[in-house]
C-alpha cells in the first residue's frame, strides 16, 4: 500500500514540476533579485519562520498565502521593534485587539521607527490582505478607483483561473514580498538596538 502512494506522489511531483517549472524559476529569479544585498542576520525564530514561508509560498505560486504571511511577518516584527511581548504570548482576544496591524503601524510612526511613506506602503499591504481574506473592498475608500474596480470585479465573480486574475494576484503578491524584503532590510531589530 505504501509503495502505491509513493508512486502516486512521485508521479504528481513529476507532473507538477513539468507544468510549473518555468513559472517557479521566474518567481525564484524575482526572489533572488529581492534578496540581493540582504543582511546576513536572522530575526527571532518565529518571525524568520513567517518570512521564509512568505518567500516559499510566493515561489510556489501560492500568492494569497504569501500576502497573508508577509503581513504576519511584518506585524510580528513591528511588535518586536516596539518591545510588545504580544508576539510571544497567548493573550486574550481583548489584549490582541490592542495590537492590530493598523495600530502597530501607527505606533511605529509615532515612535519614528517608520516614515510616513513607509506607513502608506504598509497600509496598502494590509488593505491587500483584508481584500483577499475578508473580501472587503478597502481600495474604494483609498481613492484608487482603477485598482478598486479591478479588485471588485475579481471578488464579485467566482474565482476563475483566467490569466488576468492570476496575473493581478501575482502582482499583489510581488508588492507584498517587496514590502516584506524592504521592511527586513531597513528595519531589522539589530538596527534598533
Amino acid at each position: 500500500m505504501k509503495v502505491k502512494y509513493l508512486d502516486l506522489a512521485e508521479n504528481y511531483l513529476d507532473a507538477y514540476w513539468r507544468v510549473n517549472k518555468k513559472d517557479i524559476k521566474r518567481r525564484l529569479v524575482f526572489l533572488l533579485g529581492e534578496f540581493e544585498g540582504m543582511p546576513d542576520y536572522a530575526g527571532p525564530a518565529d518571525i524568520w519562520y513567517y518570512f521564509e514561508e512568505a518567500r516559499h509560498t510566493f515561489m510556489m505560486g501560492d500568492f494569497i498565502g504569501s500576502i497573508i504571511l508577509s503581513v504576519c511577518a511584518i506585524e510580528l516584527w513591528m511588535a518586536y521593534l516596539l518591545r510588545i511581548p504580544y508576539y510571544q504570548s497567548r493573550g486574550t482576544i481583548e489584549e490582541f485587539d490592542e495590537f492590530t496591524f493598523g495600530k502597530l503601524v501607527k505606533s511605529c510612526v509615532s515612535k519614528k521607527i517608520i516614515s510616513d511613506r513607509e506607513e502608506k506602503a504598509l497600509v496598502k499591504l494590509n488593505n491587500l490582505r483584508t481584500f483577499y481574506v475578508h473580501g472587503k473592498d478597502v481600495f474604494e475608500d483609498s481613492g484608487n478607483k482603477r485598482e478598486s474596480k479591478e479588485k471588485s470585479k475579481f471578488w464579485g465573480s467566482k474565482i476563475l483561473q483566467s490569466h488576468f486574475r492570476v496575473k493581478s494576484i501575482e502582482q499583489d503578491a510581488q508588492y507584498a514580498i517587496r514590502t516584506l524584503f524592504y521592511f527586513y532590510r531597513n528595519h531589522h531589530y539589530s538596527k534598533q538596538l
